[in-house]
């Protein structure tokens, strides 16, 4: 049976990003999030409208422990959201967030794979 299962997400409440920082989103993962079971995923990112700068996502493409290279890079300006697909991304993924400007940022991530129900385990 296949179907859309949600394989990552933020804390609820949202991830407070400190003025002129990155922070490594999926830390709780230090492998990274399985998504090779899943020939496609989605990606959600949101700045909340409370935020005070624009924030850039990367999405790194992560093999055998190591970061291999990113899929791509979306930058969320305040109060907006963004969602993109992607087919057959890899083995796992980690998601970085940068906050550039000098006010604090709220956001949110989730990744979501379509396929057949399966251990996520990396």
């Amino acid at each position: 049976m296949e179907r859309t299962q949600l394989l990552f997400r933020t804390w609820p409440g949202s991830q407070t990003l400190g003025a002129g920082t990155t922070t490594n989103l999926t830390s709780d993962h230090p492998h990274g999030i399985a998504v090779f079971n899943f020939p496609i995923i989605r990606v959600v990112f949101n700045n909340r409208v409370s935020s005070g700068s624009p924030v850039k996502f990367k999405i790194i493409l992560i093999q055998d422990r190591e970061r291999i290279g990113i899929l791509d890079t979306i930058t969320v300006n305040p109060g907006a959201s963004v969602t993109e697909i992607y087919d057959v991304p890899g083995l796992c993924l980690a998601i970085d967030a940068t906050n550039n400007g000098t006010i604090d940022s709220y956001v949110d991530a989730f990744i979501y794979g379509f396929g057949p129900v399966t251990d996520r385990n990396c």
